[in-house]
């Protein structure tokens, strides 16, 4: 494989090394199935890949694009889709909006009701015919 088409090394260090065992632990049991079968769960690995070791995401990236796009592109979604999840993990208490980045929270027991909540008051965008 040439250097070019080789992937990054995925993320590591405490903070994120936790977020994977929650996520695909004790945050994947407590789900409600509506996130839990959907790209809910994709884009909360998409998150930790982010990530640095510390858990800090940048709001954008070295090309401009904020992380709403970030993560679309990372779980085949439209980035309106991925706003949408961002307000709910927000809103479950396991992102934190910290000055000009996001940082990843290793909440025991996030308020997935109040992200289903989110969920529901975000509009969903609705292409033309």
């Amino acid at each position: 494989m040439t250097p070019e088409r080789a992937a990054a090394p995925p993320s590591s260090g405490a903070v994120v090394d936790l977020w994977r065992a929650l996520t695909a632990g004790h945050w994947r049991r407590d789900m409600p199935p509506a996130l839990r079968l959907g790209r809910a769960r994709l884009a909360l690995h998409a998150l930790a890949d982010l990530a640095d070791a510390s858990g800090w995401i940048p709001a954008e990236d070295d090309v401009g694009d904020d992380l709403a796009v970030r993560v679309a592109r990372r779980c085949a979604l439209r980035p309106e889709a991925a706003a949408r999840l961002l307000a709910a993990f927000t809103a479950a208490g396991v992102l934190v909006h910290r000055g000009g980045g996001i940082a990843l929270t290793t909440a025991v027991a996030p308020d997935w009701t109040a992200a289903l909540a989110a969920l529901d008051t975000v509009p969903v965008p609705r292409s033309a015919p």
